[in-house]
């Protein structure tokens, strides 16, 4: 009977991070899109800090940070300004006066420490004064030459660490056995908590991290932890940022290290005020790496860091930034003063900084315009350094914001032929997606250069995955399928050859937003009517939805694109249905128009006309939007839909002015009470909008009149 135009959209694209996912558009119209945070803003990896941008990176670089900066603990708690790179990773960066690891000196309260006997101090001035020129093979001779170590004072344990961590010894999970005896015996030691002062016991653990010695390797982290969650109340500002730094960096995710991580916060609020610029932006990026704090635990962190946003330097700011919208935390009044200080700082930006700052904007869903066109032009000028994870988080953030810069992700797409292969599976997707939201949503693409520069890298972005494909994971592929088909993009027949097997490993742990896409992008090409054109997934994301239930697919957009796949493909049981209707009941007041649109729609498309509180909560949102919210499209096809199911008005029982039953049926002819005001507001709504109807709305409308 030809149905509608339009229908079916879909969630941003597949940017898989932890948390989020957003909404996509289901016709060419409404609707934001976005995705979820991109992975590995931190940590190992490319474009991850520590190794790659920042950290002796060519990225690196600047002075140690004045106040803060510094070793950590010298003598009285000097904090100098420090000399050489930069590294973000460390919570003490540059060289200072402090005087080390020697007894004594600026510690804080929790455990004195136990007495140095001559032996050991004699060990420890041999640490402390050995020339950086013998390295660290050199200091482990002279460890292999002390004894056992497990009888040595905390001190010896804590100044020796510290020396290797300095001479730039890293493990990277070749243990040396000399200094596998060092963790070992400092582990040993650290059962006797009221051994260590709260200065080495902090500076020990830090030291640890820096070495890049990971929860595998040693079981000290636990050993620090433990210890540690005897004197968290007497930890000073210091303490609290070089443990929470080190448990971040050593990626320590034990259930009793995240305990105690997650006691800090409120230890730290009387003392925020002590916290230098470094280490306010270092305790918020350590509680974000690990998942740590609330909105609760935060916004005094981000008090504290408005009232002294001048002090903060790039890589602070953007810090401070990237981990409150890791932890989800939309804070408008933060986010509105840091953007501003972004905007006079941002000469000063350098790549990881920029991408960072437009990432956190992105995730968090606020947008700051000054700041976006500042980086937009400093992001122009900085492009040459941007690395893979730059590039594909930049545009990814500008996509997910709506901020179409033409000229910045023309720019951006052109770079991905000479960086594609840096880019990791979720490198490729996330552009791709980016790309298809500046085609499908950003303003008309005219000049055929622009147009060939996003072929180009489509069709490269396409290449590279086929060549990858044993490494691409199904959100991968949903979303490389999602952005060539919003794209126009002829779709290779190997995506959704290969996405029911990937889907099938992952489904248990796939977020709605997966499900849908996998469903949406599918139907969308024309797929899911047979096995050879994907019917398996959808039998593959069916049998998960019904196993979740309704209560599992709470977000709108999710609902009525997964049913605007179903009805498509014709796909989808009794009792699927059912489980779609009764979830877009429950939640239609939180539906857009488009959503309400869409899944009338499918109901219709699919001939499933005895959901009854479905049609009526539809009905009440017609009633209430018609004349103000629905657009010409949503209102074809709402009166489409209404036509196509069957539904009839009720006529007067024998003049008497009442109903027939609601939902009654006679001779398979639906009766609903609540049909004649439904049309009644369509047809209000339709005369409003009339002029911007197509010929497609126009037809639509006019041919339910006479079939309802």
């Amino acid at each position: 009977m030809g149905g509608p135009y339009g229908g079916g959209g879909s969630y941003g694209g597949g940017n898989y991070g932890k948390g989020g996912g957003g909404y996509g558009s289901p016709q060419g119209g409404h609707g934001k899109g976005y995705g979820g945070p991109p992975r590995d803003n931190y940590g190992g990896g490319k474009g991850g800090y520590g190794q790659g941008n920042y950290g002796g990176g060519k990225d690196g670089g600047g002075k140690g940070y004045g106040r803060g900066g510094g070793q950590p603990y010298g003598r009285g708690g000097g904090y100098a300004p420090g000399k050489g790179p930069y590294d973000p990773r460390s919570p003490n960066a540059g060289k200072g006066k402090g005087g080390g690891f020697r007894a004594g000196g600026g510690g804080s309260k929790g455990g004195v420490g136990a007495p140095m006997t001559p032996e050991d101090a004699r060990l420890n001035s041999e640490i402390t004064r050995m020339p950086k020129g013998q390295g660290p093979q050199g200091l482990l001779r002279l460890l292999s030459q002390a004894g056992d170590l497990r009888k040595a004072n905390p001190v010896v344990l804590a100044g020796a660490l510290h020396r290797l961590s300095k001479m730039g010894f890293q493990a990277r999970g070749r243990l040396d056995p000399v200094f596998k005896g060092l963790l070992d015996s400092t582990e040993a030691q650290l059962s006797n908590a009221d051994q260590w002062s709260s200065r080495h016991l902090v500076n020990a653990a830090y030291a640890v991290a820096k070495l890049r010695v990971t929860p595998q390797d040693t079981r000290a982290y636990n050993a620090f932890a433990q210890a540690s969650s005897q004197r968290l109340q007497h930890f000073n500002a210091q303490d609290i940022s070089n443990l929470s730094w080190a448990f971040a960096t050593a990626d320590a995710r034990d259930p009793d290290i995240i305990q105690v991580v997650a006691q800090l916060p409120k230890h730290a609020h009387a003392k925020l005020s002590t916290f230098t610029s470094q280490g306010l932006a270092n305790t918020c990026w350590a509680l974000a790496t690990l998942g740590v704090g609330s909105a609760e635990d935060l916004t005094p962190f981000a008090r504290e860091i408005e009232a002294r946003a001048d002090e903060f330097k790039p890589q602070e700011l953007s810090n401070a930034m990237w981990a409150f919208a890791r932890l989800q935390i939309p804070d408008e009044r933060f986010f509105d003063l840091l953007g501003d200080m972004c905007v006079r700082k941002m000469e000063l930006f350098n790549a990881q900084n920029l991408t960072n700052v437009v990432w956190a904007y992105a995730t968090v869903g606020l947008r700051h315009e000054r700041c976006f066109a500042a980086t937009v032009a400093c992001s122009l000028r900085a492009l040459d350094g941007f690395n893979a994870q730059n590039l594909s988080n930049t545009i990814w953030a500008y996509a997910r914001s709506e901020f179409y810069s033409p000229n910045l992700i023309a720019a951006i797409a052109a770079r991905t032929a000479s960086k594609l292969h840096e880019f990791n599976c979720q490198n490729l997707s996330n552009t791709a997606w980016a790309i298809g939201r500046r085609v499908s949503e950003g303003p008309e693409v005219k000049h055929p250069a622009e147009k060939a520069v996003y072929h180009r890298a489509l069709t490269l972005i396409v290449q590279e995955a086929h060549r990858r494909l044993d490494e691409m994971e199904a959100q991968n592929l949903v979303s490389l399928g999602y952005a060539i088909v919003i794209s126009n993009f002829e779709a290779p027949d190997f995506l959704f050859r290969a996405l029911p097997e990937r889907l099938a490993k992952v489904c248990g742990r796939a977020n709605a937003q997966d499900l849908s896409n996998a469903v949406w992008a599918t139907a969308k090409v024309g797929g899911g009517n047979s096995d050879q054109t994907g019917a398996r997934t959808f039998f593959i994301v069916e049998e998960e939805v019904l196993r979740r239930g309704a209560a599992r697919l709470e977000n709108p957009q999710n609902i009525s694109n997964t049913a605007w796949a179903f009805a498509k493909a014709g796909q989808g049981s009794d009792g699927l249905w059912a489980l779609l209707a009764d979830a877009a009941t429950r939640r239609m007041s939180q539906f857009k128009a488009q959503n309400c649109s869409n899944t009338l729609y499918a109901f219709a498309v699919a001939q499933r006309k005895d959901h009854h509180a479905l049609f009526e909560a539809v009905s009440r949102e017609i009633l209430q939007r018609a004349e103000t919210d629905l657009g010409s499209q949503d209102l074809a096809n709402m009166s489409w839909a209404l036509a196509t199911l069957g539904f009839v008005m009720p006529e007067d029982d024998g003049g008497r002015g009442t109903l027939q039953k609601r939902g009654g049926v006679t001779n398979n002819v639906t009766t609903a009470p609540w049909l004649g005001p439904t049309l009644e507001a369509l047809s209000r709504g339709a005369q409003r909008s009339c002029r911007k109807f197509n010929p497609q709305h126009l037809a639509n409308t006019a041919w339910r009149a006479p079939r309802v």
